[in-house]
């Protein structure tokens, strides 16, 4: 968990806290498994959920398996994003 900014899986303690001087604070909200002989076995998780608005109901639909430390496949494959049933939104200008 030690490093700076720039550090890949970072986390952050605050050792003046002496009843718990080494419990981790912080840490990176995405995690992957990339797997470069088989892209289509790769995972991945991020902290909350896919979707940044919070009327959605995939704000925080990854929360509970970020925190069991859970991973959801990285589907790279249009043919495999969409027999998955993914959703898409479009956004155009108005006229």
């Amino acid at each position: 968990m030690p490093g700076d900014a720039y550090t890949l899986n970072v986390g952050q303690s605050n050792f003046a806290d002496e009843a718990a001087p080494f419990a981790s604070r912080h840490a990176p909200s995405l995690r992957a498994i990339y797997d470069l002989a088989d892209p289509q076995a790769s995972l991945f998780i991020h902290s909350a959920g896919q979707s940044g608005n919070p009327l959605s109901p995939h704000y925080s639909d990854f929360a509970d398996r970020w925190a069991q430390g859970g991973y959801v496949p990285m589907l790279t494959d249009r043919s495999r994003i969409i027999a998955s049933g993914v959703q898409r939104l479009v956004l155009a200008p108005r006229k």
